[in-house]
């Protein structure tokens, strides 16, 4: 069901406040004391633990840490004929005549977690990106699992739904990062299971998130045992589950077309949605769905929610989102932004293209990417500021010998206005003196005072740690970041506004 909201403020944006964020030092279960992962992604072979070969744990100063397993994952290889028999399977005579097998080995076979559940359950289509969760100290793989089907009654094919982005390349595809399955001619699709792997034992574990889904209920009623409901998932890997971008990105991809109710507009297209773009190299992509920590409007606490920006079909304006919820009760709520038509709300390649024009980056870009080195544009990160947004894009360069890039430039947008440095904290100054009129006299009169200068370098210290913890995929930190990011951005607003929204201002100037 879609739950659609149209809810904005006095200048025709949403107002949407990150803020109040928990600490990470709320959460005492994200202490590790098994951090050991035997099932992961890319464990493709078999291993024996528990075998007279000590195991590599890790390195400790000039020496090296060895353990071994005390888990229950895996066969055991108690005695000559299953030896035998996994020798002869497996490792042929090498297995059987080894010497480092014992009484206490065990075998773990199919240790790659997605070909793990696949085996369990081969009627499910799987989400191509797993992700690694801590819970009650352990490590826990969790895996959106779809339920599919061609067969749906007067539903349209997925496949007629491709390429339609603004993308730039050739034969791109709307499917382009899409987790999971081949949806090619697919009409029905729900993510009814989530499965759970345990990284150190192997234990696996489908939980029914959608009791209505009838493909599900079908499969529970054939394997009784293998499926479990969501009350029996621990409340720790709960607060884990999460959105998947892959349906979300199928749903935006339908609705772009299918929230046209007027027949006269449906039939013509005349309000046709396809997903906002942005620069990444030298190449234009669309924006794939993106986690933030988020308050609904009328909510008394932040949510983890997936979004996705869009643009009507051949402009770059943003015209609105899409959101799933991730959250307790909220958990699989989708929800629908529009903007309003008369208002222009700029869109991620709008950014891009005013970078892009200006003299000075323009020139510094084309000449860090010469030869030896590459620009990397990152990922546009639109920031609600009260009754404003703000665009903040990292740019970072990276050379053919790096293994990985460094961060070089941060830009930094609001309505026609540009600021641009080597730290946020710069650019954060920069834009404020490029305002106009009274608001640029009185940006310059406070900009020199002390307390101004410690929220700026406060907000540069968020949005650096917001970077890192985004590259380690560690949400709970980057929300904490962004959280503290949202709360420097809004002190200097209010600072150098005197109470005012500074960082709002008028197209006339």
């Amino acid at each position: 069901m879609l739950n659609l909201v149209n809810e904005f403020t006095a200048d025709g944006l949403p107002n949407l406040l990150i803020k109040d964020i928990p600490p990470v030092s709320s959460y005492p279960e994200l202490a590790i004391e098994r951090p050991e992962i035997y099932y992961g992604e890319l464990t493709d072979h078999y291993v024996v633990v528990n075998s007279k070969e000590t195991e590599f744990d890790y390195p400790s100063g000039e020496n090296n840490i060895y353990s071994h397993y005390e888990g229950m994952g895996g066969v055991q290889i108690s005695n000559f004929w299953r030896k035998l028999l996994y020798g002869w399977k497996l490792g042929g005579t090498r297995f059987l005549f080894s010497g480092y097998p014992s009484r206490d080995s065990r075998i773990m076979l199919y240790r790659q977690v997605k070909a793990r559940a696949g085996e369990l359950a081969p009627f499910l289509q799987l989400d191509e990106d797993p992700y690694l969760v801590i819970a009650d100290g352990k490590l826990y793989w969790i895996i959106d699992a779809y339920t599919s089907s061609r067969y749906y009654p007067y539903s349209e094919p997925f496949s007629t739904f491709r390429n339609r982005t603004g993308s730039s390349r050739p034969g791109h595809s709307d499917l382009h990062g899409l987790a999971g399955s081949n949806l090619n001619g697919q009409n029905y699709l729900r993510n009814a299971v989530k499965v759970v792997v345990d990284a150190y034992s192997g234990e696996t574990n489908f939980y029914i998130f959608d009791k209505k889904d009838p493909l599900v209920q079908v499969y529970e009623k054939i394997f009784p045992d293998l499926f479990k409901d969501r009350s029996a998932m621990p409340m720790a890997l709960q607060r884990h589950v999460r959105y998947p971008a892959g349906m979300l990105l199928v749903q935006g991809l339908v609705y772009a077309k299918y929230h046209m109710t007027d027949p006269a507009v449906f039939y013509n297209q005349e309000d046709l949605w396809v997903r906002a773009t942005e620069k990444y190299y030298d190449d234009v992509q669309p924006v794939e769905p993106y986690y933030i920590m988020w308050k609904p409007p009328g909510s008394g606490q932040m949510e983890f929610v997936l979004m996705m920006p869009f643009t009507p079909k051949n402009k770059q304006v943003m015209i609105g989102w899409i959101a799933g919820m991730c959250d307790g009760d909220h958990y699989g709520r989708f929800l629908a932004y529009n903007f309003p038509k008369e208002k222009m709300v700029l869109g991620t390649q709008q950014v891009e293209t005013k970078i892009d024009q200006d003299s000075y980056l323009s020139g510094q870009l084309t000449l860090w990417d010469q030869r030896g080195s590459h620009v990397i544009r990152g990922n546009v990160l639109a920031i609600p500021l009260n009754k404003t947004i703000i665009y903040v894009e990292p740019i970072y360069l990276q050379s053919e010998t790096s293994a990985y890039p460094e961060l070089r430039l941060v830009a930094v947008m609001q309505h026609d206005h540009l600021g641009y440095a080597e730290t946020f904290e710069g650019a954060i100054s920069n834009l404020l003196t490029q305002t106009s009129g009274p608001l640029q006299r009185r940006v310059r009169t406070v900009i020199q005072d002390q307390s101004i200068e410690a929220l700026i370098k406060e907000a540069n210290d968020a949005f650096e740690q917001y970077l890192k913890s985004m590259q380690q995929k560690d949400f709970d930190e980057s929300a904490e970041a962004l959280k503290n990011l949202q709360e420097a951005l809004q002190q200097l607003s209010q600072k150098t506004g005197h109470g005012h929204n500074a960082l709002t201002v008028d197209q006339g100037g």
